[in-house]
């Protein structure tokens, strides 16, 4: 039985993942198609535009990084299969957060140490921005200590969400 189950939840798992990569396809070529050319190019200067569309969020850095990757002629344009090709790398690696999540803990790293007190992250991510309630913080922090080594601490937030498959998975 157990072995059923454990085999249940990846079919299901790959099956998930499968129709996920289906939508990202088709969201790719939805959002493409809206800023192409007649040539059936994506301008340069459309592809920020493009990836933000996307979901994907990136920074001025990011979008010159990935228009480098294209290794296209700018005057051109990029097509579909080459954009495509390149927006999937990034919609799995994603751009690179950690170091952005890292500068916004050492703003409050007022002794250069590494480690912000748990005192202060509380107060820094219940009251700014995307406010956490109190329920969430506690289960974020519950494993850690006064302080946090906020570089760990990054990676840890940084971390996709585990695909549960079954019960057992979670033990």
């Amino acid at each position: 039985t157990v072995s059923t189950q454990s085999t249940w939840g990846r079919r299901s798992e790959t099956s998930r993942d499968k129709r996920n990569m289906e939508v990202r396809q088709q969201q790719c070529r939805e959002a493409f198609d809206l800023f192409a050319n007649k040539n059936g190019c994506l301008p340069i200067n459309a592809i920020p535009t493009v990836l933000r569309a996307l979901d994907l969020n990136p920074t001025e850095e990011d979008v010159k990084k990935f228009i480098a990757s294209l290794q296209v002629d700018p005057n051109k344009g990029v097509d579909f299969q080459t954009f495509q090709s390149n927006a999937a790398m990034v919609m799995i690696r994603g751009f690179d957060k950690k170091d952005a999540v890292i500068d916004a803990f050492r703003v409050f790293d007022k002794d250069n140490t590494g480690e912000i007190s748990v005192l202060e992250l509380k107060h820094i991510m219940t009251t700014m921005g995307e406010k956490l309630t109190e329920i969430e913080f506690s289960a974020l922090t519950a494993m850690c200590g006064d302080s946090i080594k906020y570089e760990e601490f990054a990676e840890l937030l940084l971390k996709p969400y585990p695909q549960l498959g079954s019960a057992e998975d979670l033990e």
